[in-house]
């Protein structure tokens, strides 16, 4: 794929987050809505509760309104992560038109010449890292993952108890 075909993929990704960040905002604002009827029917029942004249029409608009809020967002959450994938994917296509550059860049300056074993030595060596289509990106995120100090990072263990992300992810839906 050349340069445009990822300048292609940057405008696409670009219109997305245009489109999608407009629909954010609207969704906002209907997530703000349904907690303010979801606020004002509670207050309510609760009036009608220690008026002693609380109707069975006062919970149902309760519960109507909290799950119509429940709803609303997670579809926020839905339209937030895609957002985030066309970010995440105009930095990735960002990435590769430098990297293109880079290699047009060098392609322009004065080749050696090897001899015949020097050739093959260097001739093996691109044939095996163009086998792992991951290189590039592992290496990379190496270089990005090395502390300051030149020493790598360790990464955490793993957590015998799968439990913990689940509530980590019931907890940032209740924050969002």
């Amino acid at each position: 794929m050349e340069q445009a075909g990822f300048t292609g993929q940057i405008e696409k990704h670009e219109a997305r987050i245009k489109k999608y960040s407009a629909i954010s905002g609207a969704v906002g604002c209907v997530k703000m809505l349904f907690a303010l009827l979801l606020c004002f029917f509670i207050i309510l029942s609760f009036y009608f509760m220690f008026s002693g004249n609380l109707r069975a029409k006062m919970i149902i608009w309760t519960l109507i309104a909290g799950s119509s809020l429940v709803a609303v967002w997670i579809y926020h959450d839905k339209i937030r992560d895609k957002i985030k994938h066309s970010k995440d994917m105009i930095t990735i296509n960002k990435g590769h038109i430098a990297r293109i550059a880079n290699v047009e860049s060098v392609a322009d300056m004065p080749q050696l010449y090897f001899s015949g074993d020097e050739y093959m030595k260097q001739q093996t060596t691109v044939i095996s890292l163009n086998r792992d289509t991951g290189f590039s990106d592992f290496y990379e995120n190496t270089i990005k993952n090395d502390a300051a100090g030149g020493f790598a990072r360790k990464p955490a263990a793993d957590p015998a108890d799968e439990e913990v992300f689940a509530k980590g992810n019931a907890i940032k839906f209740l924050i969002m």
